[in-house]
């Protein structure tokens, strides 16, 4: 008996093809069955098409345990041509797989010495107008904006989102409520959205030093 824990998945704008990340670093990409397309009634009957190791395990000296290969988030690049091209990331890399190949590093932001780190990455997403940018969010509340066409590796951000804090609510806890935990561009490419422990932050993208909107959520 086969068990496939998934983790994170997300299906293809045309549903043709559906990635799947696992607790193993795995992504799976499955393809609609032509034959449920068909059928009737149709059926959403889906077949494994490709599957490659997107992360391996390493260890986090900022929390002193190891980093799981567990896949966190996955999220699909908007088709510009005939290849498929999707975001996967753990709690430091955010991996750019081309599904017919093997996967690359786009961000890396593990220091030269591990005992020096002290934030991971929590999610990354692609800009749905502009192929060429993406942002990932960070345990420390940032938002990094990076252009793939600067550089292979982004390492250098082209905008970066931060609120600033207030020091009279400044606390011990307070780096662990800024983390966020997922982050999203609407459909105009315009506004991004944060979810942190106690909020949802609406940010524009011509603007990097506060949100526009600040939601509490319980």
């Amino acid at each position: 008996m086969l068990v496939y824990m998934r983790e994170a998945s997300q299906r293809f704008s045309d549903g043709e093809l559906l990635a799947t990340g696992d607790k193993g670093g795995r992504v799976v990409i499955f393809q609609r069955d032509p034959l449920s397309k068909t059928s009737i009634p149709k059926r959403g009957e889906y077949n494994v098409y490709s599957t490659f190791q997107s992360h391996e395990p390493e260890f986090d000296y900022l929390k002193s345990l190891e980093i799981e290969e567990k896949i966190n988030k996955i999220r699909w690049l908007r088709r510009k041509n005939q290849a498929h091209f999707l975001l996967s990331t753990n709690g430091e890399l955010v991996n750019r797989p081309n599904i017919t190949d093997q996967s690359f590093n786009i961000v890396d932001i593990k220091p030269t010495n591990m005992e020096e780190l002290n934030e991971v990455i929590t999610a990354a997403e692609f800009h749905p107008i502009d192929c060429n940018l993406f942002v990932y969010s960070s345990s420390k509340g940032t938002i990094r904006l990076c252009d793939m066409r600067a550089a292979a590796l982004c390492d250098r951000h082209s905008k970066f989102f931060e609120e600033p804090e207030d020091p009279t609510n400044k606390s011990f806890f307070s780096e662990i409520i800024s983390s966020i935990s997922d982050v999203k561009i609407s459909n105009s490419g315009r506004y991004m959205i944060s979810r942190d422990y106690l909020c949802v932050k609406v940010w524009d993208l011509h603007m990097e030093s506060r949100p526009v909107e600040t939601y509490p959520v319980s």
